[in-house]
């Protein structure tokens, strides 16, 4: 009976156990999940690579590289790092001042056996580190970013588009509690938030190359060329010399010459003085200019041809064809005051661009009541300073059937567009510049590939402040291109600043650049 007793009991105790427990544990469930979850998940801060900037083909411009740092006390100890490196295979990024860059992430491992080679302490980092693959093809442009975010150039302006935030992540870990995996969305770039330009690095590179070669051939201090498509004002080269490495540490910083250099344009101001004379109906397509005898007498100033020459009696077209600082002139001193500054305005000189890259807007003289010597010199692109892109911006007007086209750098920037002259000014004008080409100033272009319309400048270069001005033997030669001539894709315009002054006209230190660019882009179905 006893046996049976304690049967039951057992029974009973091994039946109400299960119960008791299940309800112990209920208690600490919350508890217990927790514990779970933290065996399984766990959360780690992140700082996420600064975005990238692309070409307008997606090509990588600027992307963040995670970068194993070592940094040492003294050089000296830096080189023997570079030596266990080297026996090591282990490949090296960037060696500057008491730091090195590794290429690839490095084992603690050999961080251990490092420290043991040389016998020093090392500090070890790992950090995402700004990395241009395409070095100073387009520094002057894009600039670069450090610690502090954008510094120069796009990574500065766009700064705001490109930081990202730090930001926890759910990671999964093992059984021995090694972090094996995580949300595999946040590790992939989501290219759709990159910062897209309007510049194609193949044209970009191209145009660097061969403005390098002209700035050597010129004797020039400094150049700067820019590309357009004049249908809707994309940026698609910007080149600039000297220029800089931006991966390089000590890197010395060059200016962007083609936004933030001003210059008087000289000839280049021609075309657009006798669009606005036609515009304001002061001269008509079948108008003459007399500049017989090849000179003209001012109120304070004797107006000559280049050269002593005497063009005799010419048509609009000959003035543009033959650049007649005569002719040009007369046209210009009809011009009333407000129509001076109104023209200048109109086709965007003296006004910013639609973006913070230059460093202001140039100069137009500006006055109530405009004397005879300041018309004459506004006339033929002097008393105004304009930079690279500007006067790009103003040749659209002719490229485009009268309608100027803001230049942008964004890929996703709607294009903006202004009716300046009418469509039969524009192409009278153009014509015309056709025969700055085949005819005037321009000849060593006529043959080229492509047929391309265009203008020289050439002007004595001023400095400015006490005691300065004008300077003999300094200048700066100009060009801009419009092409093709029968149905116009592109703007081109060039700057070379103190060429030497034994062979410094605008036309002819352009010619191999524009004749080389110019065949490229035939030859790689540009054009």
């Amino acid at each position: 009976m006893i046996k049976i007793r304690l049967i039951f009991v057992l029974i009973f105790v091994l039946f109400i156990l299960p119960f008791i427990k299940y309800f112990q544990l209920k208690g600490q469930e919350e508890r217990i999940l927790k514990e779970g979850i933290s065996r399984v998940y766990t959360e780690k801060e992140f700082t996420t690579p600064r975005r990238k900037i692309l070409d307008r083909n997606s090509i990588e411009l600027a992307t963040d590289i995670r970068r194993d740092t070592f940094i040492f006390s003294s050089n000296a100890e830096k080189e023997k790092i570079i030596e266990f490196s080297n026996k090591n295979s282990t490949e090296i990024f960037l060696n500057a001042n008491k730091r090195i860059w590794f290429q690839n992430p490095v084992s603690r491992s050999f961080f251990n056996d490092s420290r043991e080679y040389c016998d020093c302490k090392i500090i070890r980092e790992e950090k995402y580190r700004r990395y241009y693959p395409f070095g100073s093809v387009a520094s002057t442009l894009i600039g670069f970013a450090g610690t502090e975010g954008g510094l120069e150039g796009v990574e500065r302006i766009f700064n705001s588009r490109l930081l990202t935030k730090s930001e926890k992540r759910k990671l999964i870990k093992d059984a021995r509690q090694r972090i094996v995996m995580g949300d595999i969305n946040h590790f992939i770039d989501d290219e759709e938030n990159s910062l897209t330009l309007t510049l194609d690095i193949n044209l970009q590179y191209k145009l660097q190359e061969e403005l390098e070669k002209a700035v050597a051939m010129s004797e020039s201090n400094a150049g700067a060329a820019i590309l357009l498509d004049s249908n809707n004002g994309d940026i698609l080269a910007v080149a600039n010399f000297p220029t800089y490495n931006p991966n390089d540490p000590e890197r010395k910083i060059t200016k962007n010459i083609a936004f933030n250099q001003f210059y008087e344009p000289g000839s280049l101001m021609k075309p657009v003085t006798i669009a606005g004379a036609i515009k304001y109906g002061h001269v008509d397509f079948q108008t003459s200019i007399d500049t017989n005898p090849g000179r003209l007498v001012i109120p304070g100033k004797v107006i000559t041809e280049a050269g002593g020459k005497n063009h005799g009696e010419i048509s609009l077209t000959e003035v543009i064809t033959l650049s007649s600082q005569v002719g040009t002139t007369k046209v210009g001193l009809q011009f009333d005051d407000r129509q001076i500054y109104e023209n200048l305005e109109n086709f965007g000189f003296g006004k910013n661009l639609n973006n913070n890259f230059t460093d202001g807007s140039g100069k137009i003289l500006i006055r109530e009541k405009y004397q005879p010597t300041e018309k004459a010199a506004i006339s033929y692109g002097y008393s105004v300073e304009v930079n690279t892109v500007q006067l790009a911006r103003a040749y659209t007007v002719f490229a485009n059937q009268g309608v100027m086209v803001e230049p942008k750098i964004l890929l996703d920037e709607p294009t903006t567009k202004k009716q300046v002259i009418t469509q039969e000014n524009a192409k009278f004008i153009l014509d015309a510049l056709r025969t700055v080409v085949t005819q005037g100033t321009a000849r060593r272009m006529k043959n080229i590939d492509v047929e391309i319309v265009g203008k020289t400048g050439t002007t004595e270069k001023y400095f400015p402040g006490k005691g300065k001005g004008y300077t003999d033997g300094k200048y700066v030669s100009s060009f801009a291109a419009i092409f093709p001539y029968e149905n116009p894709k592109y703007v081109l315009a060039i700057t070379f600043d103190e060429p030497d002054p034994n062979n410094y006209y605008g036309g002819t230190i352009s010619a191999p650049l524009v004749r080389s660019f110019v065949s490229y882009l035939k030859r790689t179905n540009y054009l």
